[in-house]
């Protein structure tokens, strides 16, 4: 009897051993626009070697082709997981049945369902009805670079992000046009302040100044408000009549060309990294209240993805603190998590940034920070504004009569995009 049950065990240790297969493994699609140097490759090998059992396959695209290239992707049944998500694509894809609700991922996950674990934006942004459909980045925001010999120079102070008050949208103006120098002919070698103005910056302006592109609830063009001439006139002023002001980026004050620059905070590593330029970052003017546009892109999972939990594996690393911490040193993002704002003293680059950047930054972001979600047809919507609005920066036409001419086809396109 022992030798039968012996020679039982026997068998069925070699047929657990050579008959059974391993666990295949599972092959994720990862579609992302984040350039080589970046070291997405490296990140994802990292995240392979913790989760043996998963595979990542990789699919680069352009930022300005992204959505095209994953959306024909889709259409022809070829699998994508995994994938970034433009800042304003989110609802769209959302609405379109795009996005997998991880709602129930998060809050079942010891890590990222901690009620402390993000920042309290997050939920904003990534939440449609409270669930969660994605989860974003990191954060950018918009702020104010400057030379701080220029300022001194001029006898001038600009005030701190961390101030307890910070300086007026008029006060900010004035400055801009001491700022300006002139040669002697006349013409400008240095302009007070450089504003790249797309949609990010302005959005910050009209918020400041309680207005902004949209209603609350998305669905209105609100830019003919009073509130919002108010911004876009004196935005245009500052360019037409007061010629302190042009189109431009904080590497203007590399180059000496701007005392001032108006950018978002991406803008430190793309600037500055390599110079050795030390410049000093400030709030943006206020209107009548502290406000910068928040933003970055999001990573999300298909609805239809084959495995979810795998998905939601390297969503979460995505989230984490080792993904996040190469780009927070690079001064491309802010950290959008916790764990990393208790470390940010330790985080900077002497090389590349001011002591106590990203400390500030943070705060800057907490106390002033707002987040967007733009409804799906936004950015067609817009194309009357910003095919007309350069006749208000060069100061050939007044706001008020613009956004009266536009706004109404704004508001139609509006309602076509949801197909009313």
């Amino acid at each position: 009897m022992n030798r039968f049950v012996g020679l039982l065990t026997g068998i069925l240790l070699v047929a657990m051993l050579t008959g059974v297969p391993a666990a295949a493994k599972v092959t994720l699609t990862f579609m992302h626009w984040e350039p080589a140097e970046f070291g997405m490759e490296e990140s994802i090998a990292r995240f392979e070697k913790a989760n043996p059992d998963i595979d990542v396959e990789i699919v680069t695209a352009g930022a300005g082709e992204i959505n095209e290239k994953l959306l024909a992707r889709l259409a022809g049944g070829l699998p994508v997981d995994v994938f970034y998500v433009h800042a304003d694509q989110f609802l769209t894809y959302q609405r379109q049945g795009l996005l997998l609700d991880i709602t129930d991922f998060i809050k079942n996950d010891p890590m990222l369902g901690r009620p402390d674990y993000f920042l309290p934006l997050e939920q904003r942004r990534s939440t449609v009805n409270g669930r969660w459909y994605a989860i974003g980045s990191c954060w950018v925001i918009v702020a104010t670079y400057y030379d701080p010999q220029a300022v001194e120079e001029a006898g001038l102070r600009i005030p701190s992000l961390t101030a307890s008050s910070y300086w007026t949208w008029k006060q900010f103006a004035d400055m801009a046009v001491k700022l300006t120098r002139r040669k002697p002919d006349g013409t400008i070698e240095r302009y007070g302040v450089t504003i790249p103005l797309w949609y990010v910056p302005v959005s910050s302006f009209l918020a400041s100044n309680r207005a902004g592109f949209l209603s609350p609830d998305g669905t209105k063009c609100i830019l003919d408000q009073p509130e919002a001439i108010e911004v876009l006139n004196a935005l245009g002023q500052l360019q037409s009549t007061l010629k302190a002001s042009r189109w431009g980026w904080p590497r203007d004050l590399y180059d000496g060309t701007a005392a001032i620059s108006i950018d978002g905070t991406w803008a430190t590593s793309f600037a500055f990294a390599n110079t050795g330029f030390p410049f000093r970052v400030a709030p943006l003017p206020v209107f009548k209240v502290p406000a910068t546009h928040a933003q970055a892109h999001y990573h999300a999972i298909y609805a239809k993805t084959k495995y979810p939990k795998e998905a939601f594996r390297l969503l979460k690393f995505l989230t984490s603190e080792d993904y996040q911490v190469d780009k927070v040193r690079r001064g491309v993002w802010l950290p959008s998590i916790r764990p990393l704002i208790t470390k940010l003293d330790e985080l900077e680059d002497r090389n590349l940034m001011p002591r106590g950047y990203l400390r500030e930054m943070v705060f800057y972001l907490e106390r002033a920070g707002f987040t967007v979600q733009e409804p799906p047809g936004f950015g067609e919507a817009m194309a009357p504004f910003w095919d007309n609005v350069g006749s208000i920066w060069s100061g050939e036409k007044d706001a008020k009569q613009l956004m009266d001419a536009i706004v109404p086809t704004i508001n139609a396109l509006l309602k076509s995009k949801r197909g009313e």
